[in-house]
């Protein structure tokens, strides 16, 4: 297969406590053990793509969602790093308002996005 260039997530034995492990879990490992320029790439890029999108092709609202999620897992690793660095004592209230927000944003619009490809999968003839 070749290198993973640190996006894969190890495989965890069933029954272990790692098996158990749910999605947030495994995004805020990952996200822990990333590099600042990775983290802070992942924020810009998001950012710029969603609002690019929603800007020139509004009709690909739920790419620009997913976008807005990316940008929201940079954002949280980039808090949860600095909140376990030396001297964040000063600005751990910030920081952990900071998680929180990307937690509540990233989770809206990963639902959004999932839900808009399925309202396009589905077509005009869906009825509630």
């Amino acid at each position: 297969m070749g290198a993973s260039h640190g996006l894969s997530v190890p495989a965890a034995v069933p029954g272990s406590a790692a098996s158990r492990q749910d999605v947030y879990q495994a995004i805020a490992s990952w996200a822990l053990r990333q590099r600042f320029g990775r983290l802070n790439a992942w924020v810009v890029g998001g950012v710029v793509d969603a609002v690019g999108l929603l800007l020139f092709l509004p009709v690909l609202w739920p790419l620009a969602c997913a976008f807005v999620s990316i940008a929201a897992v940079g954002a949280w690793g980039l808090a949860a790093q600095r909140l376990a660095a030396p001297g964040a004592a000063v600005r751990r209230g910030a920081l952990r308002e900071i998680m929180f927000a990307a937690v509540a944003a990233g989770s809206v619009a990963a639902l959004l996005a999932f839900y808009g490809v399925f309202l396009a999968i589905l077509g005009p003839s869906w009825k509630l």
